[in-house]
């Protein structure tokens, strides 16, 4: 079925409004945007029981909320960037529904994604989304966006349960080796529902307070809220090249 036509300010269908430069202006046309740094994006997208536990028929937390969310982040990233994404999504199991490649076939995959329902592995779709980012070229920037409502209830031995440390502790050794070892800084989204666990969240989330690195950690009350995050993960996402360079 066809996606319905829904205009944006710019009055582009299904768009993602104004383009957020990487000076801090914005735009309806990215051309105006000066060229922010090449960046290799991997958008780990959960799709276990709580996402649709509660809501109406055809799972709008899902199908409208969730995919909306991250077709308007490729979007708007990809205009003012050369920009590559990678696609995860993860219930109990985790599939790279997408390897690194253009927004338009990111897009795509993720309209074709169906909910599956389950427990939320969070360690595996930290760890997919690192292996992807290896194959990022040299001169790409990488980010993991990490868009989920829970907190990690499975673990590498698929242990499960709500009162599972280990799925916790393993989710944050994923965390740190993404940071730390693979140079990626990870972005988490987290929409607050009756499992929500901010403080995991956030430990998961690139940036370091102590230093003034504010934590790449934004939340939500609820999934139709998911787009209001949207600039701020841009924010972090476009460096211009100039800048860059200088630094």
């Amino acid at each position: 079925s066809e996606e319905t036509c829904v205009p944006d300010e710019c009055d582009v269908c299904n768009g993602p409004g104004k383009y957020l430069c990487c000076d801090g202006s914005q735009s309806c046309n990215p051309e105006d945007c000066p060229r922010s740094m090449p960046v290799s994006v991997c958008i780990a997208l959960d799709e276990s029981g709580s996402v649709c536990k509660d809501d109406g028929p055809d799972c709008p937390n899902w199908n409208v909320h969730t995919k909306g969310f991250a077709k308007k982040l490729i979007q708007g990233i990809d205009g003012v960037s050369d920009a590559q994404f990678a696609v995860v999504s993860f219930a109990r199991k985790i599939d790279l529904d997408q390897g690194l490649s253009d927004a338009e076939s990111a897009i795509q995959t993720i309209n074709a994604l169906e909910y599956r329902d389950g427990w939320t592995n969070t360690q595996g779709a930290i760890e997919a989304c690192r292996k992807e980012l290896e194959n990022a070229p040299d001169d790409h920037l990488t980010y993991l966006v990490l868009v989920t409502d829970g907190f990690p209830t499975v673990d590498k031995d698929n242990n499960i349960g709500h009162n599972c440390n280990s799925c916790i502790y393993q989710a944050e050794d994923e965390a740190t080796i993404a940071k730390e070892d693979a140079g990626i800084k990870i972005i988490s989204v987290g929409v607050r529902t009756s499992l929500y666990n901010p403080a995991v969240l956030e430990t998961l989330a690139s940036g370091d307070p102590s230093n003034g690195e504010p934590k790449l950690f934004f939340d939500v009350t609820d999934f139709d809220e998911l787009d209001n995050t949207i600039e701020d993960v841009n924010r972090v996402t476009n460096i211009c090249q100039n800048d860059a360079a200088s630094a």
